[in-house]
């Protein structure tokens, strides 16, 4: 899937940049095979969670939040982050991506 077709982003080539910037602060890596890229970034249209799978047998999970909008999303980023550690999380990223949908949805349904 290409950034370009879903359009979230609004300069691939400026993400990727700001990216590396965010990992040059410090490591991304969560578990041994699981990566959390997270930044709060103007280069993001609309907040999204990305799952990449496949790439060098690691967990990937993209939290995006464009950076007029970080301070209504914190909550829900915290959320995710929390649940990261629950052995439901990884199965769920493993499912299709309805599955992992509803499953993100239920975690920031819950009080």
């Amino acid at each position: 899937m290409s950034f370009k077709k879903v359009n979230i982003i609004v300069s691939k080539s400026s993400f990727l940049n700001e990216l590396n910037e965010r990992e040059s602060l410090g490591t991304i890596k969560i578990k041994e095979d699981f990566f959390l890229p997270h930044i709060k970034t103007k280069q993001v249209k609309i907040p999204c969670i990305i799952n990449v799978e496949g790439f060098k047998n690691y967990k990937i999970l993209f939290i995006l939040v464009p950076f007029n909008n970080y301070d209504k999303y914190k909550n829900d980023i915290i959320k995710i982050i929390l649940n990261l550690d629950d052995s439901c999380f990884e199965k769920n990223m493993k499912c299709s991506e309805s599955v992992f949908k509803n499953y993100i949805l239920k975690i920031l349904n819950e009080n």
